[in-house]
């Protein structure tokens, strides 16, 4: 049998793409919770002793800019619950940081920990989910070689 009949009779697992429905429900999950992450940033980067309007103002920064960082981590595939861990992580490591230095604001530590503690479990849990894909299709390669 020749390698060309051999490779267009091997039977591959299929591409992981969800669904229509899927994908729209985890954008909306992932811009809801970016929200929450950039209402909690802005609330704790607004100027101490200033009064309550810097921190609405800053909230609703937060709110307006995070969203975006959201849908795009949601489009390639990142999942909230791996999200909300990296983020709660990298929030207290920032912040835990922070206090042992002494040098630093914790809470901007803590925020800068949230940020990429948050866009790391959204993409690190979708990169070895994908390299398992990949191995399973090496192997399946391998078996009918």
């Amino acid at each position: 049998m020749s390698q060309q009949a051999r490779h267009a009779r091997m039977q591959f697992p299929p591409v992981p793409f969800p669904s229509l429905r899927t994908l729209c429900k985890r954008v909306l999950a992932m811009a809801l919770v970016w929200g929450l992450f950039g209402i909690f940033i802005g609330m704790t980067s607004a100027p101490r002793g200033q009064g309550v309007i810097p921190v609405i103002s800053f909230a609703v920064a937060g709110l307006i800019v995070m969203p975006g960082l959201g849908v795009v981590l949601g489009l390639l595939g990142g999942k909230v619950k791996e999200v909300v861990i990296g983020g709660v992580l990298g929030g207290v490591g920032g912040m835990s940081l922070g206090v042992v230095s002494g040098r630093l604001d914790p809470a901007l530590l803590a925020n800068m920990g949230l940020i990429s503690g948050g866009i790391a479990g959204a993409t690190v849990a979708t990169l070895i989910h994908f390299a398992r894909w990949v191995g399973a299709r090496q192997l399946l390669a391998e078996q009918h070689s």
